[in-house]
């Protein structure tokens, strides 16, 4: 059994976007290799987080996004319950996360992950047993 990873919405958009090679180079190795040795975990919020930069930011049409979250929909997608937000809420308050990255980490925690890929975050941080790794550190 694989152990369960969690890709925050940076990943993806690095992978997606043109501005910065090598990070965008970084991106596409992890999703293509490092996240084959885990169960790849994503949330709602993180759909909703790349299709916005996809359409705001880097101008993919509305038919490139919704190609883009059929490919993002091949991970384990977890939806926010109200259990999610409150587990959240005490993420924010002892952690001192910001209320939407609590609410990631809480989707990670409940999906029982071990690992927590993004660029957002303290890289070897852990957070009540959730292991960041920033993919773009050296």
């Amino acid at each position: 059994m694989k152990d369960k990873c969690f890709v925050d919405s940076n990943i993806f958009i690095y992978a997606l976007s043109i501005e910065d090679e090598i990070k965008r180079q970084a991106a596409i190795d992890l999703l293509q290799k490092r996240t084959k040795n885990y169960e790849t975990f994503i949330s709602i919020q993180i759909i909703k987080e790349v299709s916005n930069i996809c359409l705001r930011k880097l101008n993919y049409s509305v038919n490139q996004v919704n190609r883009i979250i059929d490919l993002l929909s091949k991970h384990t997608v977890l939806n926010v319950s109200i259990d999610t937000v409150k587990k959240g809420l005490e993420l924010y308050d002892t952690y001192s996360l910001s209320f939407y990255d609590s609410l990631i980490i809480s989707s990670a925690l409940e999906s029982n992950c071990k690992v927590f890929f993004s660029e957002d975050m303290n890289h070897g941080e852990s957070i009540a047993g959730l292991q960041i790794i920033n993919p773009f550190q050296k």
